[in-house]
């Protein structure tokens, strides 16, 4: 998972932080991202939500094939 707090993110259109995080599905192979929405000011709260979840997957490690 890669987490990064970005304005282009939807939150960034309500004034809201967000966190992404890039998942696949294992049935499938496909990837998709998951964007956790906080309240004003509470970065500490999405970032410690994501980093957990960092640790635990290599997503933010790989690179596409080119």
């Amino acid at each position: 998972m890669s987490v990064f707090i970005s304005p282009e993110l939807a939150s960034a259109h309500v004034g809201a932080q967000g966190v992404a995080a890039t998942s696949e599905s294992a049935a499938s192979d496909a990837k998709f991202a998951t964007q956790l929405l906080g309240r004003p000011f509470d970065e500490a709260t999405l970032l410690a939500l994501g980093h957990p979840y960092q640790g635990a997957t290599d997503f933010h490690k790989r690179a596409p094939a080119l």
